[in-house]
């Protein structure tokens, strides 16, 4: 296949094209841009849930992941019009984020070399939702507790603030989990509890030993 061939996945009624499609974005395992872009098709009906109508920083690999990488935040411009975006204010001005609301859009993603997609814990219809976690620093071994203990012991905390928020636990790396809490009223995007109305003390646990994504090989 020469450099300038594309390959054409298939993603229901629509074909989305992969430029450079065996160039290897994970070269320790081989792993080409077209196998990313399969794999994203495959995973689409488990992660979508997880992106939709979230505002995306994507890491991309352009030349794979021994080589640069970058976070951007911007929608660039050669991004087609059919991929969804949200424009949420900064301290200067706007920034337009891509929204992930499909799989077609997930296997685009791939082919621009995007290797993880990091998403806002908050969603473009309500950016006034506000994570709050706190990570565990207490090295001491410790019983493993349920799974929902870390979420329900932030609830709780959460739930002694003036306006009870409608919490969602997240799972962060091996250690840690998030409660993303809406609160009615909270302001701007990205705004936290306003003054003297914050959650003390904030107590997101860590996750149970196994419990974090590690565990899934």
């Amino acid at each position: 296949m020469s450099p300038a061939a594309k390959a054409e996945v298939r993603v229901g009624p629509r074909v989305v094209q992969v430029s450079r499609p065996e160039k290897e974005l994970f070269p320790d395992d081989g792993i080409t841009k077209a196998d990313l872009a399969r794999y994203y098709r495959t995973v689409a009906r488990r992660m979508l849930p997880h992106l939709r109508e979230r505002p995306l920083m994507m890491e991309r690999h352009p030349d794979g992941t021994d080589g640069g990488a970058f976070l951007q935040k911007e929608l660039p411009d050669h991004f087609p019009d059919r991929i969804h975006r949200a424009e949420l204010p900064k301290a200067d001005g706007t920034v337009t984020y891509a929204v992930c609301d499909d799989a077609p859009t997930l296997v685009y993603l791939a082919d621009q070399a995007c290797t993880t997609l990091h998403r806002f814990l908050s969603r473009t219809d309500r950016p006034s939702t506000t994570p709050f976690d706190q990570e565990d620093r207490d090295e001491r071994p410790r019983p493993a507790r349920p799974r929902h203990a870390s979420a329900r012991s932030a609830a709780d905390a959460a739930s002694r603030a003036d306006a009870a928020p409608r919490p969602d636990a997240e799972t962060l790396g091996s250690r840690a989990r998030a409660v993303p809490a809406s609160r009615p009223g909270s302001g701007a995007a990205g705004a936290a509890f306003r003054p003297g109305t914050r959650p003390e003390p904030r107590t997101v646990a860590p996750a149970p030993e196994g419990c974090g994504p590690e565990a899934d090989g």
